[in-house]
């Protein structure tokens, strides 16, 4: 194993990459080290990036801002705020994954630098008002300084009487469960003190029984099927998108405009009908948009991305990805054959999600296509915005859930709850406008709740009425005015 050296020669730790070259792995560090503006003996490891990484920095693209996101807590009036910092910094030092940044080397390779040190905690007087702008430098900040890519800003508000924590971070590291793990990790140190956490030793090998059984190394990307010359992922991928027949929706007006879904609209549904689907929530949600585009598409198909989690989520990464989604859905089939094909289809897709866009991608013209989905459905059950279990930290704002496809026309969030189902979309409103996203949201509402019905009651897909009452009254008042003579 090739080991990563100082210029005097005094060996550091292992480099874990996949080559055996020396001069190769010292031109990388030597990079990493001027593009990072930081002496080698800053640089503790350096191990190839996962799929996941590779896609949130491909949707970034020049933009790096686009992969930096954050979430707010708000701090017990009873925190001893020294303390929680001296906490959070012990938690830094002992977790390898909080002090790690995805570095894009000269020749395009993607890595992830595992840095000695790697904090930065600072204090700002401002009122809750200038919250908004104060998150929005800090996210900058991170974009541009790019080591520093986990930052956390406390916010002392003297007129709101209140303490937040606003921790930065990108993307491509860091999502909701792994932030729940570490907070556990920040709540042990700050109750137990910082001598009783930090001097026991160290290893990335060590692991804390008490924790989680893991030390929180990032996961290394080159211990994939993909790259150890299995290709289960990839051959599973080329045949479920196999004479793909769909299209994306929205359209996009050039193959080169990039959306930016910076617009939000909201809609709440109570469910009618007292009748509980046999299907889970999960596969209703994907069939009803899958009705909804190929209607819209006028295809028997329809394509989407799909929001998964991994069943694996002791990781040290991300467990949310997108992947596309195709669905079946010809007119004279009957929507309970639909639903079971949806079904099935979502374990396959979850056990291979996390081989990337960019690998899907490369298995061919279907592929390629398939990854050109314009909307992301995602589907959680109950209330989306539960406070973090933390005893420190109230969460008070959650992080990006639609990483890494934050690039796309249509971001769909479905919370279904056992009486109704609350959506919130986020779309360009330079591909839809207001009243579209209205109507469509109102018939995806209907659809999820006629699909809720017994599997037996279920008509075929061509006999499904999309048009809800709202829709039926405005198609009414069109035809009631009368067209103008020509004269």
């Amino acid at each position: 194993m090739t080991s990563l050296n100082t210029k005097s020669g005094a060996p550091i730790m292992p480099l874990l990459l996949c080559s055996d070259d020396a001069s190769h792995t010292d031109t990388l560090v030597e990079e990493v080290s001027c593009s990072l503006g930081l002496g080698r003996d800053r640089i503790e490891n350096i191990l190839p990036s996962t799929a996941f990484q590779q896609d949130v920095i491909d949707c970034a693209g020049s933009e790096k801002q686009r992969s930096i996101g954050h979430v707010a807590y708000e701090i017990s009036n009873n925190i001893d705020i020294s303390k929680l910092a001296a906490a959070w910094k012990d938690t830094i030092h002992r977790t390898p994954a909080l002090r790690t940044c995805a570095f894009t080397s000269s020749s395009g390779e993607t890595y992830q630098v595992i840095l000695k040190d790697s904090f930065v905690f600072s204090w700002m007087f401002s009122t809750s008002a200038d919250q908004k702008d104060a998150v929005t430098k800090d996210e900058a900040a991170a974009a541009a300084y790019g080591p520093r890519c986990n930052r956390f800003v406390l916010l002392d508000d003297p007129i709101g009487k209140r303490k937040l924590l606003i921790w930065t971070f990108s993307h491509a590291l860091v999502d909701t469960s792994f932030q729940e793990r570490i907070l556990e990790r920040v709540l042990k140190a700050y109750t137990h003190g910082h001598d009783e956490v930090s001097n026991r030793p160290y290893t990335p090998e060590s692991s804390d029984p008490e924790d989680d059984d893991l030390s929180l190394t990032p996961t290394d990307g080159s211990k994939t099927p993909e790259t150890e010359g299995l290709h289960p992922a990839t051959q599973y991928w080329k045949n479920y998108l196999s004479d793909l027949n769909a299209s994306a929706f929205p359209h996009l007006t050039s193959p080169l405009a990039v959306p930016y879904p910076n617009a939000k609209s909201e809609h709440h549904f109570t469910f009618t009908a007292s009748a509980q689907s046999t299907w889970p929530s999960l596969a209703i949600c994907r069939t009803a948009l899958a009705i909804l585009l190929s209607r819209y598409t006028h295809s028997q198909e329809a394509l989407f991305g799909v929001v998964t989690e991994q069943h694996q989520l002791l990781v040290n990464d991300p467990t949310r990805t997108v992947v596309p989604f195709r669905v079946h859905c010809a007119s004279d089939q009957s929507l309970s054959d639909i639903i079971g094909a949806v079904y099935a289809n979502d374990d396959a897709i979850r056990q291979f999600s996390d081989v990337g866009l960019r690998s899907i991608s490369s298995t061919g013209d279907d592929g390629v296509a398939a990854c050109g989905f314009q909307t992301v459905l995602l589907v959680t059950e109950g209330d989306n915005e539960q406070s973090s279990s933390c005893e420190i930290l109230q969460k008070t704002g959650e992080s990006e859930l639609f990483m890494p496809c934050t690039n796309r026309a249509l971001l769909l969030h479905c919370q279904m709850a056992s009486d109704g189902l609350s959506m919130i979309a986020r779309y360009d409103k330079s591909l839809i406008d207001s009243q579209q996203i209205a109507r469509l949201l109102r018939q995806l509402g209907q659809l999820i709740q006629r699909l809720r019905v017994s599997p037996d009651e279920l008509p075929s897909a061509g006999e499904l009425e999309i048009l809800t009452s709202e829709d039926q009254a405005e198609i009414q008042s069109w035809n009631s005015h009368p067209i103008p003579s020509q004269p």
